[in-house]
């Protein structure tokens, strides 16, 4: 597709072949820096054909690289992002749930993220660029830039001599994890809110061949961030409001007949294993160190906590579901993991609610005949550390 071109002049008479004037030519025709600068934030709809089959998509940008774009591939949801940290992918045709990109996927997705294009953030980015001439692309006269990225990856720019557009791309695809060879190309140009956003984006490799047709392109609309950040897994959603430093109000006693008494902890939960997993540590008032996890079985739509003290090292694993109003059960009912004590067999019921970015609660029932009769041994409120230290001040 892509071939030096044997035209001796008419590049030279349309740019002076240097590399900056060049890119700065194509800044300006892109709408120029100043209105560049004024965009924060871009949302853009249209279709998507993917397989043959044609989709609504949606794809939101804003600055400093944030990209995320929600459609379907044959049928099925196709969602990816990146919060400039992060790059992930929600991809329904090999697997339900949003899970970090492999090395591949993220270097071909770097290559859309700038907010215009890369040259206009060549230095930020830490790419290396090079003037490589006159080229072709499709017969047609194109000037030719070759990036190199931090991560060794390149990607071959071609402008058009005449406006400084971008005409296309070329650069390594991912085809269900497979690097191929792919070119990108850009078309039906028009303005918007003083910048030009290329209407129609074609991308083939391989036997694949994915258009993007837009419709409509909306700027400095309001977009979250969480918008950009990977969802949490299946069922765990809720539960990464618990992520943080809390001081931990409580109240406890040791038989039903017994009166509460008060104590104050703090304990530490963590995000770990890419969301599928908390981790609780925290040291008990008799000053035993816990450690307990939360995650969600997918498979078997149930929630499962373990815990272990250093104590006994006795792992206690209970299991449960959420109710309609929110609030998470589990047990050591069916775990097998009950503690004997004294010739008693001693069930625990676990509850988590009101969870929310402000705190949430927990109690924990015992029986000790089956689980025919339940009792609350502890009650505890989680408050997050910081507005102690505030009210203390």
């Amino acid at each position: 597709i892509l071939a030096v071109t044997s035209a001796p002049s008419l590049l030279a008479a349309l740019v002076d072949g240097d590399l900056e004037a060049v890119i700065a030519k194509h800044i300006e025709a892109k709408g120029g820096k100043k209105a560049w600068d004024k965009v924060e934030t871009m949302q853009i709809s249209g279709t998507f054909t993917a397989f043959s089959v044609q989709s609504p998509f949606t794809l939101h940008r804003k600055r400093d690289r944030m990209y995320h774009l929600n459609s379907l591939h044959n049928g099925h949801k196709f969602e990816v992002g990146y919060d400039g940290k992060t790059a992930w992918m929600d991809n329904h045709m090999m697997q339900p749930g949003a899970a970090e990109m492999s090395d591949l996927d993220r270097s071909v997705l770097m290559q859309d993220v700038s907010l215009a294009t890369p040259l206009f953030e060549l230095e930020a980015l830490g790419c290396e660029a090079k003037l490589l001439g006159e080229l072709e692309v499709e017969g047609m006269l194109a000037i030719g830039i070759q990036l190199t990225r931090p991560d060794g990856q390149t990607e071959t720019w071609y402008l058009d001599p005449g406006s400084h557009l971008e005409m296309a791309r070329e650069s390594t695809g991912s085809d269900f994890g497979r690097p191929n060879p792919q070119i990108t190309f850009f078309d039906h140009f028009r303005e918007v809110n003083g910048v030009m956003i290329p209407h129609l984006t074609e991308t083939q490799w391989y036997t694949r061949d994915r258009v993007m047709e837009v419709a409509k392109v909306e700027v400095n609309v309001h977009i979250e961030d969480s918008v950009f950040r990977i969802p949490a897994p299946p069922g765990m959603g809720d539960l990464m409001q618990m992520v943080g430093t809390w001081t931990v109000k409580g109240q406890q006693r040791q038989s039903p007949q017994a009166d509460f008494s008060d104590y104050e902890s703090e304990s530490t939960i963590e995000r770990l294993m890419k969301g599928t997993m908390l981790q609780e540590t925290y040291t008990t008032t008799q000053g035993d160190a816990v450690v307990r996890t939360f995650s969600y079985d997918r498979f078997n739509e149930e929630y499962r906590v373990t815990q272990i003290r250093d104590s006994n090292g006795h792992m206690e694993v209970q299991e449960g579901t959420a109710g309609e109003d929110g609030r998470i059960t589990f047990s050591n009912l069916e775990t097998g993991t009950a503690r004997n004590m004294r010739g008693m067999t001693i069930l625990l019921r676990t509850s988590l609610f009101d969870i929310a970015n402000d705190g949430f609660k927990t109690e924990t029932e015992v029986s000790i005949d089956g689980g025919e009769n339940w009792w609350v041994a502890v009650k505890n409120s989680y408050v997050p550390k910081e507005e102690e230290v505030a009210s203390n001040e």
